[in-house]
């Protein structure tokens, strides 16, 4: 499970499987950032869970520390994620 939260965990599943299909990156490596530092994935968490980011309408929570560990996730393949 995905920081506690199965809605998570089962929506990162559905969109893996969709980027999948229509050979989208699935991971920061596919994006090009492979190299990047924790400290800056950070930095992107804290701007994309500003206070009038359009992230807070998903049906769920989100929070730079929740959103850092989806996207640290990204390098573990779907399978070895347990729910």
């Amino acid at each position: 499970m995905l920081q506690g939260n199965q809605l998570a965990a089962s929506a990162r599943g559905q969109l893996l499987k969709f980027y999948s299909d229509i050979r989208l990156p699935q991971t920061l490596a596919d994006l090009g950032l492979g190299n990047i530092t924790l400290a800056q994935l950070r930095h992107g968490a804290e701007i994309a869970c500003g206070e009038k980011s359009d992230i807070h309408r998903l049906p769920f929570k989100v929070c730079p520390e929740s959103l850092m560990a989806a996207m640290v996730s990204t390098t573990v393949p779907v399978g070895a994620i347990k729910s």
